[in-house]
């Protein structure tokens, strides 16, 4: 006979589903840490050359001056006196310099660095492939949904999303698992029909897509293989705006670190060059002497132009697709958890979202029954 323990033993067919999900989990929690330290950089980029783009004498403008004093100086004590003093000393002498260059040193350089943070600041919002995602705020907010879709993918892996625990806590045992499957295999349904839905949606709102066509002396719908191609061709024209003015931003970029204005360095003889040999005549043809300068006299801004189109935020309903991606992420979550329950790699327990996070992924893990 076998042995109850044998009975109870993970099945071998269910492993390399315990395995990629494993493998599935450490991506997306490595994704999760870039996208965190991404946001980051894009908020701390977004406020130093908001703060130092002002005035000094202006709130903001002298609050973010004294802190760099403040930390400029305390790291430089800080290093100096390490080893070389008593804490004490290295203390005091560290907190000093903070205050020396929080009360003092920041209103010393109050007028420094406005011109060239504001042409940075202008650069990166209106000129540069961040335009096309609404500026430094618009690509925040993406990372945010971005955010929140990849960490619902993990609390769907790990059983800890939001759930209603009342029915499976007021069932036997052995009917837990059932219940937590039927329950799984619905939340992945409502994702996959939402995904539809979102999609449709993006489609009409942000493509164009027809949403109605002519049918016999009716009104009929059309149909979402037809919307789908509107998507496509719209995409392509997204992904060569993105293209060209990353082609811009290579030109731009050495310019406006060395301090020269942005909207004042792309000579229209340039833009001319670039438009000829940017392939618009070929992708807008007898539109694209609409994108040239009038003449070689003047400058040009560095923005790429789409006959039509207002390219300010264009890329944003590209970016659109990134919630319907989620739910599908989500959705194949909730399936893999259910094949793993099926297969015993994985236990269903009421209590288990309310305690610390567990590892679930160990061989020989009994299904509650």
């Amino acid at each position: 006979m076998q042995s109850a323990d044998a009975a109870s033993a993970p099945a071998r067919w269910g492993q390399p589903f315990e395995k990629f999900d494993a493998w599935w989990t450490r991506m997306e929690q490595r994704l999760l840490v870039a996208i965190i330290m991404t946001e980051m950089l894009a908020i701390f980029v977004w406020v130093l050359l908001k703060g130092l783009s002002a005035v000094g004498t202006l709130e903001h403008g002298a609050v973010t001056r004294a802190a760099l004093s403040c930390i400029a100086l305390g790291t430089v004590a800080h290093f100096a006196l390490r080893g070389r003093a008593p804490k004490v000393v290295h203390g005091a002498v560290v907190v000093a310099l903070c205050l020396v260059g929080w009360i003092v040193v920041g209103r010393m350089w109050n007028t420094r660095g406005v011109e060239y943070s504001a042409n940075m600041m202008g650069w990166l919002q209106n000129a540069s492939v961040l335009m096309l995602l609404g500026g430094l705020r618009g690509w925040v907010t993406r990372l945010t949904l971005w955010l929140a879709l990849v960490g619902a993918s993990l609390a769907a892996a790990s059983g800890r999303h939001i759930s209603i625990d009342v029915l499976s806590r007021s069932i036997p045992k052995k009917a837990q698992p059932a219940v937590a499957c039927m329950g799984w295999a619905a939340a992945a349904l409502v994702c996959f029909v939402g995904t539809y839905a979102f999609i449709d949606n993006i489609a009409v709102t942000k493509f164009d897509a027809k949403a109605f066509e002519p049918c016999g002396t009716k009104t009929c719908d059309t149909t979402f293989t037809s919307r789908l191609e509107f998507v496509k061709n719209g995409m392509r024209e997204d992904v060569f705006a993105l293209g060209k003015q990353l082609s811009l931003d290579l030109k731009m970029a050495p310019r406006v670190i060395t301090g020269k204005p942005y909207d004042k360095s792309f000579s229209n003889v340039e833009w001319n060059s670039w438009i000829k040999s940017g392939g618009f005549a070929e992708r807008y043809p007898g539109k694209d002497a609409s994108l040239l300068a009038k003449d070689n006299a003047g400058m040009h801004a560095p923005a790429v132009v789409i006959p039509g189109r207002n390219v300010r935020g264009m890329l944003i309903r590209d970016f659109d697709f990134l919630f319907p991606m989620g739910l599908v992420m989500i959705g194949l979550r909730f399936l893999l958890r259910i094949i793993q329950v099926i297969s015993g790699h994985i236990k269903v327990d009421p209590d288990a979202g309310h305690g610390d996070p567990k590892p679930e992924h160990a061989a020989l893990t009994e299904v509650t029954s």
